[in-house]
């Protein structure tokens, strides 16, 4: 199950199919405009039990294989916890380049609108859409996606981590990691055990088709044990 960063789709996970055998499959998790979680909810938690609910229907009990980029490793991270209060058996839970919301000042953010950094990763987002789409895209899409991200900084600014019992894999960004940030200290009070990848790109590369070309492998390797 791979969630949605915090523009509310999941089509960039189409790119890890290239790296894991046929017998898996790939299951977009999403917060599509007008209905999506995202919008209607208060908190990240109700987010967090919308996709909880939407996981369970399909698959009801574990092991369960769960990765997310950015706002969706939060996402993941915060089912994965749930899980493992259902007792259920989180095999892997993959996060790319997520960081606590503990970490992040996003009451300031939601403050200053949408900052430079993440209009250009909108921006981004929406050249390689199209691209993938071969033109197709309508510019209603992409006005969803912006209210999504500034739905996801309403939900950051009072959200809280909850504690994971289980082993998690971290995809670091390095290029983009702030001056003196530990991923490890980060992430301490909230996972009990870590495996930090560090990768050399931008937060808003990491989940492209070239950082898979390294992130793939691995993640086919960590699936498969």
């Amino acid at each position: 199950f791979c969630f949605h960063p915090a523009s509310g789709f999941a089509w960039q996970f189409s790119v890890l199919s290239r790296y894991l055998s046929p017998s898996w499959s790939i299951m977009g998790i999403q917060s599509p405009r007008p209905a999506g979680p995202m919008q209607t909810a208060t908190t990240l938690d109700e987010v967090c039990e919308h996709h909880l609910a939407t996981l369970l229907a399909r698959q009801p009990h574990g092991p369960y294989y769960l990765l997310g980029y950015s706002l969706g490793g939060t996402l993941a991270q915060g089912i994965a916890a749930r899980l493992r209060a259902r007792g259920e058996t989180v095999a892997f839970l993959g996060l790319l380049d997520t960081w606590p919301p503990e970490t992040q000042n996003w009451r300031e953010k939601e403050a200053n609108g949408l900052n430079p950094d993440v209009l250009a990763e909108i921006e981004r987002e929406r050249a390689a859409f199209v691209a993938a789409q071969q033109g197709n895209a309508s510019d209603a899409l992409f006005t969803a996606i912006e209210g999504n991200y500034a739905d996801a900084v309403r939900l950051l600014t009072t959200a809280h981590s909850v504690p994971f019992d289980g082993h998690a894999t971290l995809f670091v960004a390095d290029k983009t990691v702030p001056e003196g940030v530990s991923p490890e200290q980060s992430w301490s009070p909230w996972i009990a055990s870590l495996a930090i990848y560090r990768q050399p790109c931008a937060h808003v590369d990491i989940i492209s088709p070239s950082a898979f070309e390294t992130i793939g492998p691995i993640i086919s390797e960590l699936i498969n044990k």
